[in-house]
């Protein structure tokens, strides 16, 4: 009984592992929207490495550019999280949150923009976080 108990131990630990591991593959294992979203507002830039990690209940793809840019997406192919320590493009920015940046954090540089469905954060290479709400008004100015 107990040889039978610890082979379905090890037989379950080895599936929950496989389910919940993640792979590396080509840019083709992007969704749809993804692969658009990258055309659109990295032209030129090389999709350096995609990596897809399912979970039980969701699938997240993370996909690095040869420009040191890193792309989180959820599993429809939405972004979360857009991240580049030189710096990302303006254009990536809701126009809102790009006025902003252009009236009160003047010459500030963003290197990570993350959202959520409440919130919208932009991370400044000065250290300091931009929190907004989900109608993109400021709510918190973090160090």
């Amino acid at each position: 009984m107990k040889k039978i108990f610890a082979v379905c131990f090890v037989w379950a630990f080895f599936c929950a592992a496989e389910c919940f591991s993640a792979e590396s593959a080509g840019g083709s294992v992007l969704p749809k929207i993804a692969s658009d979203f990258i055309k659109s507002n990295f032209a030129g830039v090389r999709v350096a490495d995609v990596r897809k990690d399912s979970g039980w209940f969701s699938t997240d793809y993370f996909a690095s550019l040869s420009d040191s840019t890193s792309l989180e997406f959820d599993g429809a192919g939405y972004w979360r999280e857009i991240s580049n320590t030189s710096g990302l493009s303006p254009k990536l920015l809701p126009a809102r949150i790009a006025e902003l940046m252009e009236t009160r954090f003047i010459g500030s540089k963003v290197v990570r923009i993350k959202k959520t469905s409440r919130i919208f954060s932009v991370c400044l290479a000065d250290g300091r976080r931009l929190d907004f709400d989900a109608n993109l008004n400021l709510l918190e100015v973090a160090d």
